[in-house]
């Protein structure tokens, strides 16, 4: 392990050297760096068998970067480059790991599908666009039966405070779309799609417009990045990130209780507290996981406020879908022997689908 954790510090500094911040260059060209590329490669190989001590000092890089700042409009645009390149690989080591994990140990298999990729490419996939059909499927054709290496507390804690700089609470406005629920925006992991030729306009920029701009334009991306840390978090340490969730919800109904008393101290508390319960739409989680989930939205749901309300209103169809999409044979189960997950779901939904809450939207209310 010593070895391991040697070998990520010196792989870290070789291309953090290389990295905008470092060099002040606000260009994407440091992507195919041979230094970069070279270390990037042999950091997700080690990430296979040693992700702990990766994760550990990438979050660590992640929270010198953002430090000095608050907000994360307020980085400039080459320490944005940085931080957007390392979170993308801080997504990539976390699916390698757990793809390494779930590999089957036969090793036939594998040489069977590179013999044959070729012929079933055109075999398999005969129609023209076959790979944009519903980016959800991915969830049934990667096996995740078996659980990631665990997280310590304190680095799933880290970990939460990193992803949540990349984050922003819902919007009293937003409207879940057909094609959120259906994740059909969610795009494939891609190693270097942040970085694609469109960023050459921002090249040389530092002022906040373009920061702007280069959030904006790669909010899919950063989303699907986040999403990716957050699954493999809450799979690996199921304990730790619940208890975040809980806190999360104590804090929003308590809050709420005391009504508009210090409303400057707890600003910050409440944005933070509204992104935690946004990111449990990404969290993987099983039948039980998700009843678990639910029983804690039952018990605060009343007490909280609108926009507490409309975020939760808003997480449940994607947390639904996904666990069907990535455990279909728990609700065919559950249906066929005509059982609920649990009881007190049913009010739940049904106060969800009601005049009871009437800044909840008719598109929203369609969803349950």
């Amino acid at each position: 392990m010593n070895g391991d954790s040697s070998l990520v510090v010196r792989l870290v500094e070789r291309f953090t050297s290389r990295l905008p911040h470092r060099t002040g260059s606000a260009s994407y060209g440091f992507a195919s760096d041979d230094v970069v590329a070279l270390s990037r490669s042999t950091l997700i190989g080690v990430s296979s068998t040693s992700i702990a001590v990766v994760v550990e000092t990438l979050v660590q890089l992640l929270e010198e970067l953002a430090r000095p700042y608050r907000g994360l409009q307020s980085h400039p645009i080459h320490v944005l480059y940085s931080e957007l390149y390392v979170l993308g690989l801080l997504a990539e080591c976390c699916t390698t790991h757990w793809s390494a994990v779930n590999r089957p140990s036969d090793e036939d298999d594998s040489d069977d599908d590179q013999e044959n990729s070729d012929a079933g490419s055109s075999s398999s996939h005969p129609l023209p666009g076959y790979d944009q059909r519903r980016r959800a499927s991915r969830n049934n054709i990667q096996v995740r039966d078996q659980p990631p290496e665990p997280l310590k507390d304190d680095l799933v804690g880290r970990l939460f405070e990193v992803v949540k700089v990349f984050s922003n609470p819902v919007s009293e406005t937003y409207v879940l779309p057909s094609s959120d629920i259906l994740d059909d925006s969610f795009k494939s992991f891609s190693n270097w799609d942040i970085f694609g030729p469109e960023l050459n306009e921002f090249a040389g920029e530092r002022n906040g417009t373009e920061v702007s701009k280069l959030i904006s334009n790669k909010a899919d991306s950063i989303d699907a990045y986040v999403r990716t840390i957050l699954e493999y978090l809450s799979f690996s340490n199921w304990p730790r990130a619940l208890e975040y969730v809980r806190k999360s919800l104590q804090h929003a109904a308590h809050s709420a209780v005391n009504g508009g008393v210090q409303a400057n101290l707890q600003g910050e508390d409440d944005r933070s507290a509204l992104i935690i319960i946004r990111f449990i739409s990404c969290f993987w989680v099983d039948s039980r996981k998700l009843s678990i989930i639910i029983q804690e939205l039952c018990g605060t749901f009343l007490h909280l406020r609108k926009l507490f309300q409309t975020t939760v209103a808003i997480i449940i169809p994607q947390m639904i879908t996904r666990w069907l999409e990535r455990f279909p044979h728990e609700f065919i189960a559950l249906h066929t022997k005509q059982k609920r997950l649990d009881a007190g779901m049913s009010h739940f939904f049904m106060v969800l689908s009601s005049d009871r809450l009437p800044w909840i939207s008719e598109e929203k209310r369609n969803s349950f």
